[in-house]
């Protein structure tokens, strides 16, 4: 997907090591609203529907 900003991308390399978002948001340095909410802007950009999950998304890079 070469259209992901180097920030989804960071964000997506927890996910594929299956790391929870509190955690993700500790490793990050940021806080756990601000996981989510990318996480929303990142299923809205890559037009994932509502019934797929990030990580299967995360799993096929």
């Amino acid at each position: 997907m070469p259209d992901l900003t180097p920030g989804e991308i960071r964000l997506l390399a927890p996910t594929k090591l299956q790391i929870t978002p509190r955690d993700m948001a500790g490793m990050l340095g940021i806080s756990a609203d601000s996981i989510k909410k990318t996480r929303h802007r990142l299923r809205r950009k890559i037009n994932l529907p509502e019934d797929g999950t990030l990580d299967e998304v995360a799993a096929m890079i």
